[in-house]
């Protein structure tokens, strides 16, 4: 069995700035373009067709953007995209485009503060996996279906919040950013894994047949209930949560925070929506030596548990963990760089959320990177 992702495309922009009058206007135009393109060569029975499906698909966009500003205290952002793709798979074809919008107001009441509102929309195509998905879940055995009707998602999305930034806090040199945000989210056609059809039962000892359940449903060792599960489009999901990062960096060494909280629903039934991940909470230090080319630390990743599962996903809850990773990192030159980090440093047991198996245990990772040219 082997499988072949080739993801290729470009990205390119350009700004222009100049003044009318006692505006200020940095004007960015630009266009990217991507293709991934999956190829599956399965002789293990096809489940490794069936969860990595073949297809092709093709995103593409344009946009320009006004960042207007008046003064210090006053920021403008207008912004218009042209976004298109096109979804290849076996028989299957299908596309879309549309042309979304953003305005944002930023208000500087004294320096180092801003408050923001935004208003911006997004337009997300569905991938070649949720399109195409179909086979037998290892275990427990349930159905996944394709959809190949699936629409691409449209958001629209108001955030409000505050972006701190002071220099020469408490020493010479130090440095404070911070950000909080606060947003409401509204999709139409939202994405999401949902169970289809008649409750079944399947049985509860890995290895046997799922078939010798339809003359023994309900009993021994057919005990437990599923459904089927397909990729499908809600009519409107909403989605809301609350984003804090923030940095200080003194120079010898830095400090980290990040916090996530969302929740989302189906807007006509309220229940939760199984793709929103939990509250996580993400913190690092880290340390510089020798004319900072060395770099040593360590972050701490906590991650709430999943227990407000919709109806027939009970069994994908999960339950809260923390890892500690270690890293370290030297530049040599401003060209050649060797990095080191070690993962869940205590080798602890958990398992991530929507995974069917337990996560791995320590990792270790090394790696050299070289630049032939820089800038």
């Amino acid at each position: 069995m082997t499988y072949t992702i080739d993801t290729s495309g470009f990205d390119a922009h350009d700004t222009a700035r100049f003044e009318t009058g006692p505006l200020a206007h940095a004007v960015t135009f630009g266009g990217d373009f991507v293709e991934n393109r999956v190829r599956t060569s399965d002789q293990a029975g096809g489940f490794g067709a069936a969860f990595t499906p073949s297809g092709r698909r093709e995103l593409a966009g344009a946009f320009v953007q006004d960042e207007v500003r008046y003064a210090p205290w006053l920021r403008v952002i207008g912004a218009l995209r042209y976004d298109t793709y096109a979804l290849d798979g076996g028989a299957y074809h299908s596309g879309g485009d549309r042309i979304s919008a953003k305005i944002t107001l930023g208000i500087s009441p004294v320096t180092g503060i801003e408050f923001y509102g935004t208003y911006a929309e997004g337009y997300r195509a569905p991938t070649i996996t949720e399109t195409l998905v179909q086979g037998i879940h290892p275990f427990p055995a349930f159905t996944i279906l394709p959809n190949p009707a699936l629409r691409p998602e449209v958001a629209h999305t108001v955030e409000g919040g505050i972006n701190l930034r002071y220099d020469a806090v408490l020493i010479p040199g130090d440095a404070v950013r911070a950000k909080l945000a606060v947003f409401d989210n509204a999709v139409d056609n939202f994405i999401d894994m949902k169970g289809v059809g008649p409750t079944y039962y399947v049985p509860a000892i890995p290895g046997i047949p799922a078939s010798i359940c339809a003359a023994r449903p309900g009993r021994f060792p057919c005990v437990i209930p599923v459904q089927s599960y397909r990729y499908r489009n809600l009519a409107q999901a909403d989605l809301s949560g609350v984003e804090l990062e923030g940095t200080y960096d003194w120079g010898g060494g830095f400090v980290t925070l990040a916090a996530t909280h969302t929740d989302g629903r189906d807007r006509a039934t309220r229940e939760t929506l199984l793709s929103v991940p939990p509250d996580r909470i993400s913190t690092t230090l880290g340390f510089r030596f020798l004319g900072d080319h060395l770099e040593l630390g360590t972050r701490l990743n906590l991650v709430d548990a999943r227990t407000d599962l919709p109806r027939g996903a009970k069994d994908r809850a999960t339950k809260a963990y923390g890892l500690v990773d270690l890293f370290a990192s030297y530049d040599f030159d401003d060209r050649v760089k060797a990095e080191f980090v070690v993962q869940n440093a205590f080798d602890k047991r958990y398992r991530q959320y929507l995974d069917a198996l337990a996560s791995p245990g320590l990792v270790a990772k090394a790696a050299l990177s070289i630049k032939f040219a820089t800038r």
